[in-house]
């Protein structure tokens, strides 16, 4: 039941999302629910960009990684991010 509701807040938040920035470029505050852009790119290879990835912050740890494109688990890596908190992929 948790993970839905988180997963249905998710799906809120990614399609609230109309201007991408890559993960360096804003930090999460640590509190409450936060959505992180890890990359806005598609399939080519384009200035660097990862594909399009996104962490779901709770409380300051990433709970849920969506949509894990080319790229992004450099950039999940500089988000400080730990696998081990994830509750879904």
């Amino acid at each position: 039941m948790k993970n839905n509701r988180i997963a249905l807040i998710a799906a809120g938040l990614i399609s609230a999302v109309s201007l991408a920035l890559p993960a360096w470029a804003a930090s999460c505050t640590g509190k409450g629910i936060e959505l992180q852009v890890l990359g806005s790119g598609g399939p080519e290879l384009v200035d660097a960009r990862a594909s399009s990835g996104y962490l779901l912050w709770v409380d300051g740890k990433a709970r849920i990684m969506i949509d894990a494109g080319g790229g992004t688990a450099l950039r999940f890596r500089q988000a400080g991010a730990k696998m081990a908190d994830l509750d879904m992929i």
